[in-house]
């Protein structure tokens, strides 16, 4: 509807009793009532609210514009820089847009010290942004605009191994990852060595990082990217006194990321997860990334209470607010605890919500994974004859975004031993070879998962034993 119904949506009840607190004029207070009693409905009709309240498009536009910075005050009391920090951790992309072209504005007249600032911490959260946000010729100015006024040999290199990152994300993000995987490698290297002595802890962290992430979306190498990422906690831990809290906890949490794609001891990938979101639980509130990879995690071993409180925690405001990337993501993720805790029937709404909010294969990581579940959930449904025109059909898919039997190790795979199971359950054909020794790739990292829906769909119901473990509060209904 517009900024400030956005912010609604996404506050706590906590967050939004603070609004109470408000000096408001009561026209004001109307307009913010009224926008908080519709703000759990995913596309309120904003007429209709207008007209509820007896003014104008234009008096309500102006009214809502006037609140947002009083809401945004009694949020983020701190404002400046900590209001971008939080409107990007929420992942309201314009409303973060907004705010900080607004910020530039007003930094006009701010001495240098300040103005650096603005500028260093806008271009960090320029490269956490969505794809559909990411704007390469922006961090490229707002890093010129940092160097100018605070010139140094490590800008160079940090801005652009920060640059790389970002460019590889949103190549994974959009299916392209061969498409650009040379120009990151010459970029990286060249990068590289522009790193002499003379070249702080910080640049080098972040080269180390592009180089882990280069490792793992466009040049696959488990040990080349536990080695960079190591590398890179390494600084972290020596240097303490110029790297955030925060930045010490991602990268430690990448590690037990690494563990999970890469490491057959997912055990271990679990416990390095579950000490930092122990350790450091809100520092991780809003990291949905990481948060949506320990609860994959809880899944695969099991502890389906875990999966389903992280959950409820860190995605319900983003379902209920119909959010296009978090509430897709946390859809997702729902659809697999429902799937792997044998409760399929609940999968479905999810699996629609998913189909519904990544409009137009937004992201083609949900898409194909939506895509998958979807057939998994039919294949659990018992509607054989379904299951294998969707395999058909999602097969031609995968090949139009590059995906293949040869190039891809599992995605056409999973659609493959679908088919197999039922020729060999109606048909009593015996699993071919090749898909058998695939069915057995399927225990390892993030396809372990996958391993014990497939698993479930060959049993044609019961969970694998291996997975049947539920904890307190995992049989709750879904929000």
């Amino acid at each position: 509807m517009n900024y400030l119904y956005n912010y609604l949506a996404l506050l706590t009840r906590d967050e939004i009793a603070r609004t109470g607190a408000l000096r408001l004029a009561a026209r004001e207070r109307a307009v913010l009532d009224a926008l908080i009693a519709v703000r759990s409905e995913p596309a309120p009709d904003r007429e209709a609210v207008v007209r509820s309240l007896c003014i104008s498009s234009t008096h309500f536009d102006k009214v809502c514009s006037r609140l947002l910075r009083q809401v945004y005050h009694a949020i983020v009391p701190e404002g400046g820089i900590a209001l971008l920090y939080d409107l990007n951790r929420r992942v309201l992309q314009n409303n973060f847009m907004h705010e900080l072209r607004r910020q530039e504005k007003d930094l006009a007249g701010a001495d240098v010290a300040e103005r650096a600032r603005f500028y260093m911490a806008s271009f960090n959260l320029m490269g956490r942004v969505s794809r559909s946000q990411y704007n390469e010729k922006l961090m490229a100015d707002l890093a010129g605009q940092y160097h100018r006024l605070m010139p140094s040999p490590d800008n160079a290199v940090y801005f652009e191994a920060c640059m790389i990152g970002a460019m590889i994300w949103n190549a994974a993000a959009l299916g392209s990852n061969r498409s650009v995987r040379e120009t990151a490698l010459k970029r990286l290297q060249a990068n590289a060595v522009r790193i002499g002595p003379h070249i702080g802890p910080l640049a080098r962290y972040k080269q180390y990082q592009a180089y882990a992430l280069f490792f793992a979306q466009l040049d696959e190498q488990p040990a080349e990217r536990l080695k960079y990422l190591e590398l890179a906690a390494d600084l972290c831990r020596r240097h303490p006194d110029v790297f955030e809290e925060e930045e010490r906890v991602l990268a430690e949490c990448k590690i037990a990321e690494s563990h999970y794609f890469n490491s057959s001891d997912l055990e271990r990938a679990y416990r390095l997860y579950a000490r930092q979101f122990r350790d450091h639980a809100a520092i991780l509130a809003r990291d949905y990334y990481h948060t949506t990879k320990f609860i994959q995690l809880a899944i695969i071993r099991g502890r389906f209470g875990r999966a389903e409180q992280l959950l409820r925690q860190r995605f319900g405001l983003h379902l209920s607010s119909a959010h296009q990337s978090i509430g897709t993501m946390g859809a997702i993720s729902w659809a697999k605890l429902m799937l792997a805790s044998g409760r399929a029937a609940w999968a479905k709404p999810y699996l629609d919500f998913g189909f519904t909010h990544n409009r137009k294969n937004f992201f083609v990581q949900y898409e194909i994974e939506l895509r998958l579940l979807e057939a998994i959930y039919f294949a659990l449904e018992g509607m054989d004859e379904f299951v294998e025109r969707l395999a058909e059909k999602n097969l031609k898919y995968l090949r139009s975004k590059g995906f293949t039997l040869a190039t891809s190790r599992y995605y056409p795979w999973a659609f493959k031993l679908l088919v197999g199971f039922i020729d060999e359950r109606v048909h009593g054909r015996e699993l071919p070879p090749q898909l058998a020794r695939k069915l057995e790739e399927f225990n390892e990292g993030p396809a372990a998962l996958y391993g014990r829906l497939l698993q479930a769909v060959r049993l044609h119901g019961p969970v694998p034993p291996a997975v049947q473990r539920y904890d307190k509060g995992a049989h709750t209904a879904p929000p």
